[in-house]
């Protein structure tokens, strides 16, 4: 932006993006613009219903037992109003809300869509607790697993070693336990993840199932282990064409 003399719109969800390299914030709710201002007013000192709600629904990695109360209910285009779009959703809506989209008012150095901003109290913290964990006993276990790819044209050129994707994964999965692995993008989760199911063989360390070994490579473990250890990708009713044929699809790659 700087270099080049512009003005960028940079349009996401991840409000953690934004804090870094954003100056202004539009949050937009229904295709309307409710609240803009500048990062840190927003963020900080949120004043529409819809933007209070939006940063409390994020997880507090610091407290992660102690959340505020965040969004209720979903976004249905259905069901919107005439007027301001969010009163199916807010806590602070009266009659008149649904018929009248209020006009952006300047409050604090920030636009605000909203004629009852100021009835808003701090949101309410909820305590949740850590779900309890059925069964016992250990089912997946890594061990200082580890797994580096290879570099190949030009660029191997200017690398000694392979460049270690994951580094020294330790990790106990118990009966019945769901575990987050959570990052950026680059951070290594869907390396971590095929190294498990055997797709990238790592490259030390040690990975076991229900007590035994797994062989780093798929081709090298048991029919039962494969059965055992398979990955779901990402919208898995979208990510394949259900109008083909398993084997199509697998022969398109």
């Amino acid at each position: 932006r700087v270099e080049r003399r512009v003005a960028m719109v940079y349009v996401t969800h991840d409000l953690s993006i934004l804090a870094e390299i954003a100056t202004h914030i539009g949050v937009l709710y229904a295709g309307r613009l409710v609240e803009v201002g500048s990062v840190q007013d927003v963020l900080e000192k949120p004043l529409h219903p819809y933007t209070r709600g939006l940063l409390a629904s994020r997880p507090d990695i610091v407290n992660p037992l102690s959340q505020k109360a965040g969004l209720r209910g979903l976004l249905k285009r259905e069901e919107l109003p005439e007027g301001c779009p969010f009163p199916p959703r807010c806590d602070l809506a009266v009659s008149a809300c649904r018929n009248r989209m209020p006009p952006p008012d300047l409050v604090e150095g920030r636009w605000v869509a909203c004629d009852r901003w100021h009835l808003a109290a701090p949101a309410p913290a909820v305590r949740f607790e850590a779900p309890a964990v059925p069964g016992t006993g250990t089912v997946l276990e890594l061990e200082g697993v580890s797994v580096a790819y290879k570099t190949a044209g030009a660029l191997s050129i200017f690398r000694s070693a392979p460049a270690i994707a994951v580094h020294d994964a330790t990790i106990k999965l118990a009966s019945g336990e769901v575990l987050a692995i959570v990052g950026e993008s680059g951070s290594g989760k869907s390396t971590l993840a095929k190294a498990v199911a055997g797709l990238v063989p790592a490259r030390n360390g040690r990975l076991r199932l229900d007590g035994e070994d797994l062989a780093f490579d798929v081709a090298r473990r048991s029919p039962a282990q494969r059965r055992r250890l398979q990955l779901v990708f990402q919208n898995p009713d979208a990510s394949l064409n259900p109008r083909r044929r398993v084997g199509q699809n697998i022969a398109d790659a």
